[in-house]
């Protein structure tokens, strides 16, 4: 199910696998982390009556979701990209749609290493 309204605050896995297509990744400008990694981010804001719908949301590491929430970033998304501004209003970046994808050169997510896991 891709559009859940106000049913759900979580994302869906069919919801997800549209993001992470539609995304490649944390849309925050300079981060590389992959879309495993992420959350889908509510632009107009649960508590504020959005909805779970893909037009909805954007993919954010779990480190730039905090960041986001903690100092009132907010995000527009078209069909160039995705432009993410301070709580003044001053923008932060762009993060072009398609071709965005890998350049990390510029990485800003910090990497928390995982737990190995068992044979």
């Amino acid at each position: 199910m891709l559009d859940l309204g106000r049913r759900s605050r979580l994302v869906t896995s069919a919801e997800r696998t549209v993001l992470a297509l539609r995304d490649g990744g944390c849309t925050y400008p300079g981060c590389g982390a992959p879309p495993g990694w992420c959350d889908g981010h509510h632009i107009r804001h649960w508590s504020e009556g959005g909805m779970t719908d893909p037009p909805n949301l954007a993919l954010l590491c779990r480190h730039h979701h905090t960041v986001v929430h903690r100092h009132g970033h907010t995000v527009t998304v078209d069909p160039d990209g995705v432009l993410w501004r301070r709580a003044d209003g001053s923008p932060i970046g762009n993060t072009p749609r398609f071709g965005w994808v890998g350049a990390v050169e510029n990485d800003t997510c910090p990497r928390v290493p995982r737990p190995a896991q068992p044979a």
